[in-house]
């Protein structure tokens, strides 16, 4: 390739060297020079969708963590989660029962729909 020098910017205008004006410049010349330019416009688009996407999804990966890290949590002290079940049920047996009702009508209406799906 040529001495040419080139800036790229993310609006995609090559800027040459001042030093380089008015030189003949080859077809071949300009073909590699705009190969190169749409790399580094590429290059630098890239990082930037890269930046852009991380700040986006950065919040809702925050809180996938911190669920991810309370079902650990839970499965490593299952003790405590009997406990809590049980003292809700000697505090509101009336409650629990109806949420267990309710959960096993959920459960088995699920089961019919994902079956119904498969056949």
């Amino acid at each position: 390739m040529s001495n040419v020098a080139i800036v790229a910017d993310i609006g995609g205008r090559a800027v040459i060297h001042p030093s380089l004006k008015g030189r003949p410049v080859s077809s071949a010349q300009e073909l590699a020079t705009r190969k190169l330019l749409l790399q580094q416009r590429s290059a630098v688009l890239r990082y930037v969708l890269a930046l852009q996407v991380n700040q986006t999804l950065a919040p809702a990966l925050r809180v996938v963590d911190q669920v991810q890290s309370g079902g650990r949590w839970l499965r490593g002290h299952p003790a405590l989660v009997v406990a809590a079940a049980a003292a809700l049920l000697v505090w509101r047996p009336r409650t629990i029962l109806h949420m267990a009702g309710r959960g096993w009508w959920l459960w088995q209406t699920w089961l019919r729909l994902t079956q119904t799906n498969k056949s």
